[in-house]
């Protein structure tokens, strides 16, 4: 049945969710902080989640990029060089692409991840683009949240077909298959099937438009981090086809499982046009277990038992019971030799155990505490595990072993008639929920590929796949073009980014040109110029310099890994900058020396002796397995009290003096229900000893002792009348009962903005939510200058309060729009520095914002005092790499700010001039902002001849290949100005405000005399 849906609908349904309600106070609006200029710092080496990819078969050349959270980037040379092409839309989540094959020029955008994971984002509905990507108009379904597939009609662009999953975390009715006739001003629901259950993949037959295949899928996440979606099959999922464009619709069933589906994804082929290919998932997918590898002590692949880390092969954890064990390895020991194979990292472990078979003997040599000692393994044996990538689902090449009722665990099928018959040609469907994607050569159906964790090929008709598609690259790959034309061409994109093959996968090429890198936090550290660390989903922990001293800019060569795993938090010792803490997914925290290398494990209570962390080849720690739980994402900090205090929590709260080598219980069991865990805590700068720590499951605690005695406080604040995810804990510097609290409640089906905030510790809570947009909110900071100047990162961007928090406006400028889950402010440098889940890490002054008040805001123009400025000893030379290399180009200069408070007269001028001591005129500064707000200059230093420096204004380039920048001190010549005390002065109309700026020299020439004026 069709239900039609017309634009405006959808349209007033986005309106409400959109940032527009963050703009309601009288004072203070988003477009008075346009002016701000945001710098993107990378990295881009790491890449970030891909999940589809439109090319234009007349010309392959010029193809659109959609990241998970990250846009949509466009390429015209092949991928020699992409630029963001979706930052200002009201999404950054990407769930589809499709470019109309009868007239590139449109293109459409499905927002919304349809890959239900644990960190996946949302979107608000389909954008369509007539011009290539250069302009978007929002074209409706704003309840979708997610969106699966968009299939364009092939020689109609106004008819269109939209897989919509819907939401994920909850009911609602828009969702099945939706199809518009009118490009994209009405919708009708072509597919309606019920209120939990959704489209996730469709195809047109490739000769008959009027035939339509689609994928239903039931999916359900909860209010907890597992790795699996709660629900994953329902009675309505399934395999449905239309033979009338839609109209009327059947589900298909010859040969077909008979029992609940799960996901499902689709291909097609030209060459054969009539068949059908569907990599499927069941609720018996993966069962029953495979029987153990061998007997004990009789052959069999050798177990050995450690899980250690990638180099030096350092042991994480020893698994009870294991030969390992018995023989006395201990965590910390670094494995040097297995026999007659010397042990350098993990590889090379793994080709050491290889050698032997289970109840075989070698001897293992190991380093502890600076000695070498011989010890004697006796290997075992280890059950059998899911194939390597299948992760919940299920490995290749099994047909014949799971016998004749094998057809119902799912697999690959493939019918030959348009849907009507089925023959189940393979087992494989690897980690269904997150993959379930299958790609057909188009001139030669025997050749496939099944994306998961690895690339599966198969060159016969998917009869047997081969794990070997994509060596040498990332894991985990989600979107895959093959040209129809020169199947030797591919693009390919995962975890890890883009990447382009020509001999048909042999060979593959990186294009580690974006940053899409998807941050969970960020941390600083007090260098010249300062670090900055993270931790990403899927890359690890890193770090990287916020600027260097050369003209081209940040590079790949300037980061280094500090974590592996998936990368969350990380904190950086103040009295130390060496010692970097970071950790990955489960708790797993470690301290590292980044001058070293040298890396020690943060022990839980009872892992002194030996217990560790799950790691390469690991099943978790010892001894504690059962007492503790921890969130996908572990809070911890160290104390701003005494760095060498750390603290954590699971579902019970620890603490360390030592910095992690021994650690206690300070709490008893702190959340809600049995699958609780710490999401989020904080000890107040104020007070020693004050510390608060929020569960996933809406627990809220603190304690004014240290963790002796603990106060509930979850029934005092009423967002937590049900249990919704506590996302952040900001103790405030002003008070020590002062703190706010940060609720992200879209894992409880709720979207709105959650802001709170406490002065007694709790007793109460003020709801400090109106004005912000209707999103979700990640994490609130503190000005460490003015405790009225808030911070807020969201789902889109960052928010900004200069009143406590009674009035929001959206902090954009150049920012993408974007989710961003942390922020930090540097407390010398006076930079606002966000991790973004989906565009790396970016920088602004927060010089002028911190120093804006509403006496400011009401006066005709203010110019505000200048950060001193360091006269950076570059190297300018910038290499010859060529134009597919990522950059971020390093800030020239001085950042002036200034506030306009009325609109200007026409006629009216704004000029920007720095004089030198003695009142000589040295610099005119070019293109200054105009707008009603902030408006920013840059001077690069040089006095030119004449007085009149060509700076730049408040325009903005694209920040090198990683997004876009302030572009500062360009031109003009001259020579550059000595250290010293100069003076701005900005005039409007007849208004003139004047104040100071210093340039001081930079630090690695000091005492050679460069610091005198």
């Amino acid at each position: 049945m069709k239900r039609p849906l017309p634009c405006v609908i959808v349209s007033a349904l986005l309106a409400a969710l959109s940032l527009g309600q963050g703009d309601a106070q009288p004072g203070l609006r988003s477009e008075h902080l346009d002016g701000l200029r945001w710098r993107s710092v990378g990295p881009a080496s790491m890449g970030g989640r891909i999940i589809d990819l439109a090319v234009r078969e007349d010309k392959p050349s010029v193809f659109y990029l959609g990241a998970a959270t990250g846009g949509v980037w466009k390429t015209t040379n092949g991928g020699t060089t992409l630029q963001p092409i979706f930052d200002d839309q009201g999404s950054g989540s990407v769930g589809a692409l499709a470019i109309s094959p009868s007239d590139p020029e449109v293109v459409w955008v499905g927002t919304g991840e349809a890959n239900a994971r644990n960190s996946c984002s949302y979107g608000d509905g389909i954008y369509k683009s007539v011009d290539g990507g250069k302009s978007w108009k929002h074209a409706g379904l704003a309840d979708s949240r997610h969106i699966g597939r968009i299939v364009v009609h092939p020689s109609n662009p106004d008819i269109v077909y939209v897989a919509v999953l819907g939401h994920v975390w909850g009911p609602n009715p828009m969702r099945g298959l939706y199809k518009t006739v009118d490009g994209g001003e009405t919708w009708s629901q072509s597919l309606a099937l019920n209120h939990d259950t959704g489209c996730v993949d469709l195809r047109l037959h490739p000769g008959d438009p009027e035939v339509v295949y689609a994928a239903a899928y039931e999916v359900r996440r909860d209010g907890f981090d597992t790795n699996d979606p709660a629900v994953k099959y329902g009675e309505k999922a399934g395999l449905y086809r239309s033979t009338d464009g839609g109209g009327s619709w059947a589900k298909l069933s010859g040969g077909l499982p008979t029992c609940k589906y799960g996901r499902i994804g689709l291909d097609t082929c030209r060459a054969e046009p009539d068949w059908l290919f569907a990599v499927i998932e069941t609720e018996f997918t993966g069962r029953p277990a495979p029987p153990p590898i061998g007997d004990e002590g009789k052959g069999g692949p050798a177990y050995f038992g450690v899980s250690v880390d990638e180099s030096p092969a350092r042991v994480l954890e020893v698994t009870g019971g294991t030969g390992a064990e018995k023989a006395g390895i201990a965590e910390g020991d670094v494995i040097t030799k297995i026999g007659d194979t010397e042990v350098a990292d993990y590889d090379a472990m793994l080709e050491g155990i290889r050698a032997f078979k289970a109840g075989d003997k070698a001897t293992v040599l190991v380093e502890r505490d600076g000695e070498t000692k011989t010890l004697e393994v006796t290997f075992g044996i280890k059950l059998a595990a899911r194939v390597p990538g299948t992760l919940g689902g299920q490995g290749a090449n099994k047909v014949k072993e799971q016998g004749p009722t094998g057809y119902q665990t799912g697999g690959v099928y493939l019918s030959k008639d348009r849907g009507e018959s089925w023959d189940r040609v393979n087992s494989l469907t690897p980690r269904p929920f997150y993959y379930s994607q299958i790609r057909v050569d188009q001139q030669d159906p025997q050749n496939m590929w099944v994306l998961g964790t690895q690339m599966h090929v198969s060159k016969d008709g998917g009869r047997r796949f081969s794990a070997n598609g994509a060596r040498g690259i990332h894991v985990d790959h989600h979107a895959m073009w093959s040209d129809p034309k020169d199947p030797r061409h591919m693009i390919l994109g995962n975890d890890g980014g883009l990447y382009v093959t020509w001999d048909r996968g042999k060979s593959w090429e990186t294009l580690s040109l974006i940053p899409l890198g998807q941050f969970y936090g960020v941390a600083v550290d007090d260098r010249v110029p300062y670090r900055i660390y993270g931790g990403l989903q899927d890359n690890g922990s890193w770090g990287f310099p916020s600027r260097v001293r050369s003209s081209y800019g940040i590079t790949h060569e300037h980061l280094f890994r500090i974590g592996s795993g998936d990368g969350f938090l990380c904190a950086v010792d103040p009295t130390d900058p060496d010692t970097v803490y970071c950790e990955s997914q489960g708790g797993n925290i470690s301290r590292v020396n980044v001058r070293t290398g040298a890396t020690s494990r943060v022990r839980r209570p009872g892992q002194e002796a030996g217990g560790g962390r799950g790691g390469r080849g690991g099943r978790g720690g010892r001894g504690d397995r059962n007492r503790y739980r921890f969130n996908w994402e572990t809070p911890f900090f160290l104390s701003p009290h005494n760095p060498h205090t750390l603290y954590w929590a699971g579902n019970r709260v620890l603490k360390s003096i030592n910095r992690g080598d021994v650690a206690k219980e300070i709490s008893g069991e702190i959340s809600r229900g049995k699958r609780g865990t710490a999401s989020a805590m904080a000890e107040s700068p104020h007070t020693e000893g004050v510390l608060w720590v929020g569960t996933d499951d809406g627990a809220l605690w603190v304690s004014r002792v240290g963790g002796g005695e603990w106060t509930d406080v979850t029934k005092n604040l009423p967002a937590l009348d049900s249990p919704r995810w506590i996302s952040h804990i900001e103790a405030s510097r002003a008070a020590a009962g002062t703190a706010y609290i940060v609720i992200d409640g879209h894992r409880s089906h709720d979207f709105r903005p959650h802001i709170w905030k406490t002065t007694d510790y709790g007793e109460s809570f003020e709801d400090l939510s109106a004005g912000l947009p209707q999103v979700s909110t990640r994490v609130l900071r503190e000005d460490p200058t003015r405790p009225e100047v808030l911070y807020v990162g969201c789902e889109i961007g960052v928010c900004l309060s200069v009143d406590g928090g009674a009035s929001w406006a959206r902090l954009k400028g150049n920012l993408p729009t974007v989710r961003v889950d942390d922020i930090v402010i540097h407390p010398r440098d006076k930079d606002l520095v966000v991790g973004t889940h989906g565009r790396s890490v970016w920088i602004a002054d927060a010089s002028a914002v911190q120093a804006l008040t509403s006496k400011v805001m009401e006066g005709d123009l203010h110019l505000f005092a200048p950060k001193d400025t360091i006269a950076w000893r570059m190297n300018t030379g910038t290499g010859r790499y060529g134009a597919r290399r990522f950059k971020a180009p390093t800030p020239a200069g001085a950042t002036i700010s200034y506030w306009i408070g009325r609109k200007l007269e026409d006629g009216e001028e704004v000029s920007v001039e720095v004089h030198d001591g003695a009142g000589k005129r040295i610099a005119q500064l070019r293109d200054p902002g105009t707008a009603l707000g902030l408006n920013e200059v840059t001077w690069n230093l040089r006095a030119s001849a004449g007085g009149s420096e060509r700076g730049r204004g408040r325009a903005a380039n694209r920040g090198g290949r990683g997004g876009r920048g302030r572009r500062g001190g360009r031109g003009g010549g001259g020579s550059a100005a000595k250290p010293g005390t100069y003076r701005v002065t900005v005039k409007v109309g007849d208004v003139e405000k004047s104040t100071s700026l210093r340039v001081v020299q930079d630090p690695l020439l000091e005492g050679a005399g460069a610091n005198r004026p």
